[in-house]
C-alpha cells in the first residue's frame, strides 16, 4: 500500500494504491554524468509490482461501514506491472 498520487478533489478520490510484490530487487548503480558526486556505486533497491485496482460496482469506506473491494489488473493492461521505491510503503 503506498499513498496515492491523485487530485484530493476528485470524486472518485481514494487515498491509497495497493500492490502486490512480484519481486525484490538490488542492484550497485552508478551515477555518470554532470551532476554526478561519486565516483562509487551506490546500493538501490526496488520492487516490482502487480498492481490492484478498485472495484467501483461496490460501496466500501467509513460510511458504506464497510473495506473497499480491490482485483488486479488484467495481466495484459500495461499499467499491470510496475516499479516502486520500497520508501514509498506504508
Amino acid at each position: 500500500m503506498v499513498l496515492a498520487h491523485e487530485d484530493a478533489s476528485c470524486e472518485e478520490y481514494h487515498p491509497y494504491w495497493y500492490a502486490c510484490v512480484v519481486e525484490i530487487f538490488h542492484a550497485d548503480v552508478y551515477h555518470i554524468g554532470e551532476k554526478s558526486t561519486s565516483d562509487e556505486p551506490y546500493k538501490m533497491d526496488f520492487l516490482w509490482v502487480h498492481w490492484f485496482s478498485l472495484d467501483e460496482s461496490h460501496q466500501g469506506g467509513w460510511k458504506a461501514r464497510r473495506l473497499h473491494q480491490i482485483g488486479f489488473f488484467d495481466s495484459e493492461d500495461e499499467q499491470a506491472f510496475g516499479f516502486l521505491d520500497p520508501n514509498e510503503i506504508i
